[in-house]
């Protein structure tokens, strides 16, 4: 267990090149270790991990995704300027990412365990990220960065990892609405100062709107009372007071004078992916596949096109996830996803819930299906949904039933203790 587990945590790291120190692992050194952290985890999974026989997801859903992706390798070299190999090697890090989907059920890692591990990682960013912002403009960690953006009130720093962060804050809601530990609003409140450093505007406001809605879901009605109250308050009078909510909100007003004038560049985009340039009436549903941007001739025509009327696939997940891989991989993609959404859960697991509807909601105007590091993570929560919940006894699972006075689950509705 100890080996697939740090299997898992080396994978993730690889995949933003271990916070890229120096700006020296990024590129084919990153990616190489990427693959190598993989493949190694296949190798273990299919050698000794457990059987899925058992296990209860839509299995079609994600071979739709697979295939999907598989397929549309062929569609860049027979309709593209792209030869197979290209093809391959430029679609390999999507496919190893969503293959860790697989290989995570095969691990059967618990779910107190991933967490655990996403707090610690997420406490790494979070260091790396002060480190850069004290070292700015020439960042330690990542490339650097000479013109920084301030336009939001304070340095747009990246935050790496910046997608667990709202799973972490969720899941510190769902553990003080068991047990009402003070431990937990304190790991909420350190997680939304992260967010709102991030200065992601979507990130921010879906994770406050989504973090609010679980707590009010549970609260009785003096609480809610309170809560609304409270948060009318400081929406009026403490928020317009912050120099780097003016920011944001003189930025968002800019862009909207701008969008009256011109279409918005995310709806452009999404026309483009999804219906403007689709190249044949196969490729609607087969997909585009992966252009090699820089190497190939597709690859390049498609970097400068892009580029040039920034439309980027990376700006529009859900929209550009189809144009890649088609509308099989998306519907198999939306079934495991809202399957694992709708699906009851234990009430120690109601923070997965939130947790895929901010990946979803956050794939209309970014990138998580279409970021292979993102995927990753999409991946890890989708697993913590469907693993066999009867495999390995979690003693932090036990912890808070008792603590919670809720007897075992077994698949009645989950009820909280009124706070």
């Amino acid at each position: 267990m100890k080996l697939r587990f740090y299997l898992l945590i080396f994978t993730i790291l690889a995949s933003v090149s271990f916070f890229d120190p120096g700006n020296r692992i990024e590129g084919p050194i990153g990616k190489a270790l990427f693959y190598l952290s993989v493949m190694t985890c296949l190798v273990v999974a299919l050698k000794d991990g457990i059987s899925l026989r058992s296990a209860r997801y839509p299995r079609w859903a994600y071979a739709f995704i697979i295939c999907g992706i598989a397929v549309s390798m062929l569609m860049a070299s027979a309709f593209h300027m792209q030869t197979i190999t290209q093809s391959i090697v430029t679609t390999m890090p999507y496919m190893l990412a969503y293959l860790m989907f697989f290989v995570l059920m095969r691990f059967d890692i618990p779910t107190e365990r991933l967490i655990k591990a996403y707090i610690a990682l997420a406490a790494c960013a979070s260091v790396i990220y002060f480190i850069n912002l004290a070292t700015m403009p020439f960042n330690i960690f990542g490339r650097p960065m000479f013109d920084a953006d301030d336009a939001r009130g304070i340095l747009r720093l990246p935050l790496v990892f910046v997608e667990f962060f709202p799973v972490i804050l969720f899941y510190a809601i769902n553990r003080w609405l068991l047990d009402g530990k003070f431990k937990w609003m304190l790991l909420a409140g350190g997680t939304s100062l992260m967010i709102v450093l991030s200065v992601i505007r979507q990130v921010i406001g879906l994770s406050a709107l989504l973090g609010l809605w679980f707590i009010l879901k549970r609260a009785n009605i003096k609480i809610k009372i309170g809560i609304i109250a409270l948060v009318v308050a400081f929406g009026l009078f403490v928020l317009p007071r912050i120099p780097m909510y003016q920011a944001m909100v003189e930025l968002t007003e800019k862009q909207a004078d701008e969008n009256e004038e011109e279409e918005n560049i995310r709806i452009t985009a999404w026309r483009y992916y999804t219906y403007d340039h689709q190249t044949n009436e196969l490729s609607t549903v087969l997909g585009n596949g992966m252009p090699a941007l820089g190497v190939s001739r597709w690859g390049i025509i498609m970097d400068a096109e892009t580029m040039e009327q920034g439309v980027l696939w990376v700006d529009v997940g859900w929209a550009g996830f189809y144009w890649l891989f088609g509308a099989f991989s998306t519907i198999g993609l939306l079934a495991l996803m809202f399957t694992a959404i709708l699906r009851r859960k234990p009430p120690q697991e109601q923070f997965l819930t939130y947790s895929l509807i901010f990946y979803f909601v956050t794939s209309f105007a970014s990138g998580p299906p279409v970021i292979y590091w993102q995927i990753i993570d999409i991946m890890v929560v989708l697993y913590m949904v469907y693993r066999k919940k009867d495999s390995v006894t979690e003693s932090g699972t036990q912890q808070i039933t008792s603590t919670s006075n809720n007897t075992a689950y077994a698949g009645d509705r989950p009820h909280y203790p009124q706070l």
